[in-house]
């Protein structure tokens, strides 16, 4: 019994840093975009890391909701979610304001990278 509990939070702690490592590839590709130029030569990679975070998201929402100990073991790497999550936030501020630059995060998607988004355990909440 006690090791299925284990397996469990496991199972949240890889889907937990599946999540960060596509916050931190979209930040990567994001950090290329420096013009309007750069924005179509970034687009389809943009597009592809977007439908794994996409992918991941259904992932973290398809498990049922964590037990306390569960969120409290996620809670120990809280901070790296959030500079992962405010990298992408950073970059896709940057962007907006580029010439061209609203419309590339409408075209590609990634409008929906903002504050509030979803997964398992949300930058500076506790639940």
């Amino acid at each position: 019994m006690l090791l299925a509990g284990c397996t469990r939070t496991e199972d949240y702690l890889e889907v937990f840093q599946e999540q960060r490592k596509a916050w931190n590839e979209l930040a990567d590709v994001l950090e290329t975009i420096k013009d309007e130029k750069s924005m179509a030569a970034a687009k389809t990679d943009l597009e592809a890391r977007l439908e794994r975070y996409n992918q991941v998201v259904k992932k973290a929402r398809d498990l049922p909701a964590p037990s306390e100990a569960t969120k409290n073991r996620l809670e120990d790497e809280r901070h790296l979610m959030e500079r992962a999550v405010n990298r992408v936030l950073t970059e896709v501020g940057r962007i907006r304001r580029l010439p061209g630059g609203a419309r590339f995060l409408e075209d590609t998607g990634a409008q929906i990278l903002q504050p509030g988004v979803p997964g398992l355990l949300q930058p500076g909440s506790k639940s």
